[in-house]
């Protein structure tokens, strides 16, 4: 559960189906549900986007989406292990998740679909 940081009206959650809810936390309405498969729901910063597991992959993908249209802005792959959070660095327009060991220091920009980024490649 994650509430915008840009419009605190606007709380992401995930269903028990996986899908994604974007809730009006006023009115109690629902304003966007994002299919998927997700088990996380992280708003970035600035609001633009949500960052998100996929199943698909038995969570070892992360994405970005974006909330008002659901599109998939970006896929990071290369994860071992489950992702089980991300979090957003206030001072870098990139999530990033709690194994950053795991991660090489070389820098890389995001790309949209359907290619996919190694975040073992992304700068901290």
């Amino acid at each position: 559960m994650c509430l915008s940081p840009t419009d605190d009206r606007k709380l992401a959650i995930v269903g028990l189906d996986g899908w994604i809810e974007v809730w009006d936390v006023n009115s109690g309405k629902m304003i966007k549900t994002i299919e998927g498969c997700a088990n996380i729901a992280e708003f970035s910063p600035t609001g633009h986007a949500i960052a998100t597991t996929d199943c698909g992959n038995d969570w070892l993908d992360l994405k970005l989406v974006n909330p008002e249209s659901g599109e998939v802005l970006c896929t990071m792959v290369g994860h071992t292990k489950e992702v089980l959070t991300a979090c957003w660095s206030v001072s870098e327009p990139q999530p990033f998740n709690r194994r950053p060991q795991a991660l090489n220091p070389k820098p890389q920009t995001l790309i949209p679909e359907p290619k996919k980024i190694n975040p073992k490649s992304l700068t901290l």
